[in-house]
């Protein structure tokens, strides 16, 4: 891209950009490569591989993520000044998402070739890319665990507390036909033996008796 004023203010719209010199701003700008987009036109193809990063000069870029049902849906939309594929210029890698002009749009690509020149020629220019790298990788983060937390603020416990006033679980009068059911065996104990009578004694214990009750006067 040629190193333009027009230019220089359209690379310094971004935050990621706004406090290039204009030599830094210059070096970034000679090694970008500009892309014009026709409406729907697709920039980036999901799961395709990927070694560049885009800032949007003018017109507006949607991005579109595969779900399941084979549905793209759209997650989010890019405008001027905004970046886009960071990640893959320091770490190529196949496209997380497909991104879809949605009107006439340019765009400046960055190759991650291009930005290894530039950290020898433009140092402040590097740095610039890698602190708007570094900010991505933040954000993405912050995503990632905002959506853990709710995630587990959502999950439901395993055994909510009954209020007292609430009434008890029914209890199943019969057992479930799905289960194999038995009833508990009973401890069965073993039952006292009858009580014999008392043996007699023998008549000549009975003799003795009877003759010593005679003699106390109680027969």
């Amino acid at each position: 891209m040629e190193a333009t004023p027009e230019n220089r203010t359209t690379l310094r719209h971004g935050s990621a950009f706004a406090q290039l010199s204009d030599p830094d701003c210059d070096a970034l700008l000679l090694v970008m490569r500009e892309k014009r987009l026709a409406p729907h036109e697709v920039l980036f193809r999901q799961g395709q591989s990927g070694d560049s990063m885009v800032i949007v000069q003018s017109g507006s870029l949607a991005v579109r993520a595969r779900r399941p049902d084979g549905y793209d849906a759209e997650v989010a939309r890019i405008g001027p000044g905004e970046v886009l594929g960071e990640l893959c210029c320091v770490d190529p890698a196949p496209r997380s998402a497909s991104v879809v002009a949605l009107g006439e749009s340019r765009v400046c690509e960055l190759h991650a070739a291009a930005l290894a020149r530039l950290r020898d020629v433009a140092p402040g220019a590097y740095a610039a890319v890698m602190a708007a790298i570094i900010r991505d990788i933040s954000r993405r983060t912050r995503e990632v665990d905002a959506k853990a937390a709710e995630l587990v603020a959502a999950k439901p416990a395993s055994q909510p507390p009954r209020s007292p006033s609430s009434p008890a679980p029914a209890v199943p009068s019969q057992p479930p036909t799905h289960l194999s059911w038995r009833a508990p065996k009973r401890t069965s104990f073993p039952s006292p033996p009858p009580e014999e009578p008392p043996a007699e004694p023998p008549v000549e214990q009975n003799a003795v008796r009877r003759f010593l009750d005679r003699l106390r006067g109680l027969a």
